[in-house]
């Protein structure tokens, strides 16, 4: 018996009000919806190996990461609210992320540890701070409110950090990495990976 034979022998069955004692031919469809099902599952499975293991990994990452056990629903419930994710917000994130790597080096290239930055590297300069923003895409009125803004500041960090990297305002403005450059470099990482290993 056939898929579509069997799904139709159990739909009358199931459908007829009498009550009704299962003959050869309900379980014989009933066994071939379950063997179809099965063998789905395991040919879903074998195609997508490699989801399989980014799953199993980031799965162990989060038990370990929550304190939690697999018997707890919440570390899956968090993998599905990522799986639902449109792919672009998290490439999005990604892109986020990437720019505040790029911060955080050059807060390590500044030299500034725990809040203290030496004595050498006090310096600031205002115009180095209002040119950073001119070359950035913020109108005058922007640039404006950004240099009383930053005037106001009193984080030394930040501004030791322009001062030092002016010719690279965007990594100060994160604006390094852009969305379209980061969804094709992710692209381009996903299909490598593919080929590679599939």
């Amino acid at each position: 018996m056939n898929l579509k034979n069997s799904i139709s022998r159990l739909s009358w069955r199931f459908s007829n009000d009498k009550r009704f004692l299962p003959n050869d031919l309900d379980i014989e469809a009933l066994n071939t919806v379950i063997k179809y099902v099965n063998n789905e599952e395991k040919r879903q499975y074998n195609n997508h190996h490699l989801f399989a293991k980014l799953y199993t990994y980031i799965y162990m990452e989060m038990l370990k990461k929550d304190g939690s056990t697999v018997y707890d629903t919440e570390t899956r419930r968090k993998i599905h609210n990522l799986l639902r994710m449109p792919l672009s917000q998290i490439i999005e994130m990604f892109t986020d992320e990437l720019n505040n790597s790029e911060r955080y080096f050059m807060f390590d290239k500044a030299k500034v540890k725990n809040g203290v930055i030496p004595e050498k590297l006090r310096y600031i300069n205002i115009d180095h701070i209002e040119d950073m923003y001119k070359r950035s895409e913020l109108t005058s009125a922007q640039v404006s409110q950004k240099i009383i803004d930053w005037k106001n500041q009193k984080d030394i960090e930040l501004q030791n950090v322009m001062r030092i990297y002016k010719t690279n305002p965007d990594a100060i403005l994160g604006n390094v990495w852009k969305y379209e450059d980061v969804v094709k470099c992710i692209e381009s990482e996903v299909n490598n990976a593919i080929v590679k290993f599939k």
